[in-house]
């Protein structure tokens, strides 16, 4: 299939938003797990947790480059659940369902459509992210991430 969308370098950042954000932006809790990949695009997709319902957590476009304290601290969290597994006997197997991050995001719902191996549609949902805020090992908290720029012919009226 050609790839039709335009290089990432040429979106101006009304246009990306435009794109990414076609529901309304609101509050969100969510839990993150230390599971992660980037897409063809190098959006970070982290697997995440919505009222005890596995989600799509999707950091994309020009906010992709601002998720490296975010995925350090995700790898970390792997890293010290193993090294306190293996402390404690236990080798370095770890649940990584069971390490989750709490963190508060600003971002807009997206249905995303697959099909199963009998060939049917089904619908799942992820999460595009615009802003989200951490605190950091002292109690810091930061804020990353931009609002999403909206055009005026976009506004509800």
């Amino acid at each position: 299939m050609p790839q039709r969308r335009k290089p990432s370098m040429h979106h101006i950042p009304a246009y990306e938003d435009a794109g990414l954000f076609k529901n309304t932006v609101s509050p969100i809790d969510v839990e993150l797990v230390p599971q992660m990949q980037r897409n063809a695009r190098q959006d970070l997709v982290v697997r995440g947790f919505l009222q005890d319902r596995s989600i799509d957590v999707v950091f994309a476009g020009r906010r992709a480059k601002q998720v490296a304290p975010l995925e350090t601290h995700l790898s970390a969290m792997v890293a010290h659940a193993r090294r306190w597994a293996q402390g404690q006997g236990l080798g370095k197997s770890v649940d990584v369902e069971s390490l989750r991050l709490p963190l508060r995001i600003e971002g807009a719902f997206r249905p995303k459509f697959s099909r199963d191996v009998s060939g049917w549609e089904t619908r799942a949902y992820q999460i595009m992210v615009s802003r989200w805020t951490m605190i950091d090992a002292v109690g810091n908290i930061t804020v990353f991430g931009t609002q999403p720029v909206i055009s005026a012919a976009k506004t509800p009226r």
